[in-house]
């Protein structure tokens, strides 16, 4: 006797059930699994306390269509109390955080707090498309070495990446390319170049790509310009010079954040 099948259960056999997303809890097994496979990482941050944390792992990301996208993606959840290097790092400052990786490591995309299921779809398709930024951005810049614009994006990649001997160069090429088109990025790479050797601690160097930028760009950031060289000159222990520029920034600021910092510093110069 012959048994047929019924329709449905072979309708059922025929197409593949999606499979639950596997979260790893190692960012650094993570990302060696993310260059075997070439896929970008996402990061899942949450804290015990939190509740959207929860909601996140229980109703987000089990969506269909999440869960569909979540299969390109190496997943890692890491317990923001427990790790912070990594909260340091990407400067998370609430919980939940997805971040999107590329194979690499490198920082494409945040979401700070709970997403909707089409917004996180809609990142995770487009950190997808990035899975190796690193690379792209270095072709670019080598199919047009005098570009502006092209030095900058790779300067400013490895700037938000922490690579700041790979940032300094590329930022350096993009404020003395001879390009025509994106002249704005210039000064910004100037800008950048001088906050990166304040980070550094190397305020000689700060204060000389200061004065180049207002020599440059007179009227661009002033107040921050001269908060920046002020500081820098703080740390070089060249305490007249540093009052007189905190001054003028303190004159032209609008930002009470750094209104603070300047009065902050200026207390420090009168003891």
């Amino acid at each position: 006797m012959i048994r047929i099948i019924p329709i449905f259960l072979t309708l059922f056999f025929t197409f593949p059930i999606l499979s639950e997303t596997k979260w790893l809890t190692s960012l650094d097994q993570a990302l060696l699994k993310a260059q075997e496979e070439n896929k970008p990482v996402i990061v899942d941050l949450y804290t015990d306390w939190c509740l959207y944390c929860k909601d996140l792992e229980n109703k987000i990301f089990p969506a269909k269509e999440v869960a569909t996208e979540l299969q390109k993606f190496v997943a890692v959840r890491i317990n923001g109390d427990e790790s912070k290097d990594v909260v340091t790092k990407f400067s998370v400052r609430g919980y939940p955080t997805i971040l999107l990786l590329d194979k690499n490591g490198n920082f494409i995309d945040k979401i700070t707090g709970l997403p909707n299921n089409e917004l996180l779809v809609t990142k995770l398709q487009e950190a997808y498309i990035k899975k190796d930024i690193e690379a792209g951005l270095i072709t670019e810049q080598k199919d047009s070495p005098d570009s502006i614009l092209a030095n900058y994006n790779l300067g400013l990649f490895y700037y938000r990446n922490g690579n700041f001997k790979n940032s300094s160069e590329f930022f350096l090429k993009s404020y003395k390319a001879t390009g025509k088109e994106d002249s704005d990025k210039k000064p910004e790479a100037l800008f950048l170049l001088g906050l990166i050797q304040i980070q550094e601690k190397k305020f000689p160097e700060a204060i000389s790509i200061w004065n180049s930028y207002l020599e440059k760009y007179p009227e661009n950031k002033k107040g921050s310009v001269y908060y920046c060289r002020g500081i820098s000159y703080y740390f070089a222990g060249k305490r007249k010079e540093a009052k007189e520029d905190l001054l003028k920034a303190k004159d032209l600021s609008t930002s009470k954040d750094q209104l603070e910092k300047i009065n902050l510093f200026l207390s420090e110069l009168e003891i």
